[in-house]
């Protein structure tokens, strides 16, 4: 047996030398490859004719059951970025492929697995051996999130370049024109209509309408026009700036306005105020729910009437909207806007068909005591995206920031019936009434912010030192390292963290909690995560009063949290 074994071994290592010199010839025909902690980069070349530009593939490799994030990561995230070296030769990005989404729970981002080639161009059509350098750098998740880098560094002979053709269906620039997902934003657009937060605002739109039937038909089309300018205005204002910020390298989803308890707490005093006027609690002239011309006031106020539609549309989500979106956040700049544009219109597309065809207008029953009762029936849905609003609230600041914005939307109602009593009664009292409704908007606001910063200040930063004096004094202390681009930590965050019963027993226990923040790169922070065996976040310890740490699991439960809390 070991005779064999003798006789073996010298051609088994034989083989292993050739392998290796094959490999090595490999590398050095097609790139260079560079092994991350996970995830593998290597460079490739090819062209298509012999005097085409060169183009680069920056090859990623994802290991099974991993991913890493595209160039808009969703929700959460930070984009993967390929970062040349001014003394390369110019280099031109392509488009990247399309990203595919990843989602936990109600929060989704957008990458790559498996293997992924990102594609560039050289500019120069060189004859001569030359270098190309770089960095790369991404963030890859399983049930942990990991930053990692590779430098990479490419000789490239132009002659030994290899050719592909042009019908290669992987070629970057055979990408398809992403029409169905314009047409997707398109059929979104148009069901937004029908959504719980639109259908009211258009609703009082088609009322209008109805008293507008007798009207000139000239001036009904340019009503539908402005109308439509205002939707498309405000669409076209959030894709810009969604635009900007992604090439800022911030991760931003659709309706991220409503991340704001501000902004939410507002629309629910504007929808409030909206319905104490539906119910005949007091009338101003012209407000921002009636597109009736009256001078150009009237036109203003058709504009606002699609700007307030774009406002309340972009939280809510509409079959065949998601995934144009989601190709949205994956294409250039131009494409884009197109989809975000075809979203535009199909929200205004009703409105504009009544003001083109005023024949539809026809057909609707002609003015009478039954709209003053389809005015006041309007004013329910209303309320009840007021309800929504304020289960918005709720998740975002607790009972008692859902309490304050209900008690400001009630004053201000209030308020407003007494401004239309006193209207007709005592004139000389009304403004007084209506400066007291503004001041209690803003006072309720600025207790909204105050809500709102007494709940950020529950997290203490983390330092070693903090978090050893306040182990010093007995306290418990839960820990939190996390990062702004780690999916599970926001999802963590979000279900388990800020629930209702999770805070309480934190209280309770009167736990100090410390946020290690790794979304930038904190010597300290990595030292602690590999103080506890981990190498990526999420990563939860509990200290106790036994000083014995408590390692959660990377997806939390609250029951799991509340144990570690609870023990002696």
């Amino acid at each position: 047996m070991m005779k064999t074994l003798n006789r073996l071994f010298p051609a088994l290592l034989a083989w292993k030398h050739r392998k290796s010199l094959i490999l090595v010839a490999l590398a050095m025909t097609c790139g260079s490859l560079y092994a991350g902690n996970r995830v593998t980069a290597t460079l490739l070349t090819h062209r298509s004719a012999p005097t085409a530009p060169i183009q680069i593939s920056v090859q990623l490799s994802v290991p099974k059951g991993w991913h890493i994030y595209g160039q808009s990561p969703g929700d959460v995230g930070r984009p993967t970025t390929v970062k040349w070296l001014p003394s390369s030769i110019g280099i031109t990005p392509l488009p990247w492929p399309k990203a595919i989404p990843f989602t936990l729970g109600p929060i989704t981002s957008y990458g790559y697995s498996d293997v992924v080639d990102l594609p560039y161009r050289v500019d120069a059509n060189p004859t001569a051996p030359f270098q190309v350098k770089g960095t790369a750098e991404w963030i890859v998740c399983k049930e942990e999130c990991i930053p990692e880098s590779e430098e990479i560094s490419l000789i490239i002979d132009p002659k030994l370049v290899s050719l592909v053709s042009d019908s290669n269906p992987t070629s970057p620039h055979n990408r398809a024109f992403p029409w169905m997902a314009i047409l997707g934003a398109f059929i979104g657009g148009l069901i937004l209509n029908l959504m719980p937060c639109v259908f009211p605002v258009l609703s009082l739109k088609i009322l209008s309408l109805a008293k507008l039937s007798g009207g000139d038909r000239k001036e009904l089309r340019k009503n539908g026009i402005v109308f439509s300018a205002g939707i498309l205005a405000s669409i076209w204002a959030l894709a810009l700036g969604i635009i900007l910020l992604r090439e800022g390298s911030n991760a931003l989803g659709w309706g991220f306005q409503l991340q704001s308890p501000i902004v939410v707490v507002g629309l629910i005093l504007i929808f409030t105020t909206m319905a104490a006027n539906l119910f005949g609690a007091f009338e101003i002239g012209v407000s921002l729910t009636r597109v009736q011309s009256v001078g150009r006031s009237g036109k203003l106020a058709t504009f606002l009437n699609g700007v307030l539609v774009t406002v309340v549309a972009t939280p809510c989500t509409a079959p065949f909207m998601g995934v144009a979106l989601g190709v949205a956040f994956t294409q250039t700049a131009i494409v884009s806007l197109i989809i975000f544009t075809s979203l535009g219109i199909g929200l205004a597309a009703p409105y504009l068909a009544l003001s083109a065809f005023p024949e539809l207008i026809q057909s609707l029953p002609k003015p009478g005591r039954w709209m003053d009762t389809l005015k006041q029936g309007l004013g329910f849905p209303l309320l009840g995206s007021v309800l929504w609003l304020s289960w918005v609230v709720n998740k975002q600041l607790g009972a008692d920031g859902a309490a304050m914005a209900l008690f400001g939307a009630l004053a201000v109602a209030g308020l407003l019936w007494g401004y239309g009593r006193l209207l007709v009664t005592q004139n000389r009292f009304r403004w007084a009434i209506l400066a007291l409704a503004i001041g209690m908007s803003i006072a309720t606001l600025w207790q909204i912010n105050q809500i709102s910063r007494t709940r950020a200040i529950v997290w203490e930063t983390y330092s070693k030192e903090a978090v050893s004096e306040a182990r010093q004094t007995g306290a418990t202390v839960f820990i939190d390292f996390t990062a702004d681009w780690c999916l599970t930590c926001q999802f963590n965050e979000r279900t388990v963290l800020n629930s209702t019963r999770v805070q309480a027993a934190f209280n309770s226990h009167h736990v100090r909690r410390f946020k290690a923040d790794w979304t930038r790169k904190d010597t300290e922070v990595t030292q602690a995560l590999v103080a506890l065996g981990r190498s990526g976040v999420p990563a939860y310890v509990v200290y106790n009063k036994s000083n014995s740490p408590i390692l959660l699991s990377e997806i939390l439960t609250e029951s799991e949290v509340i144990k570690a809390i609870s023990a002696d």
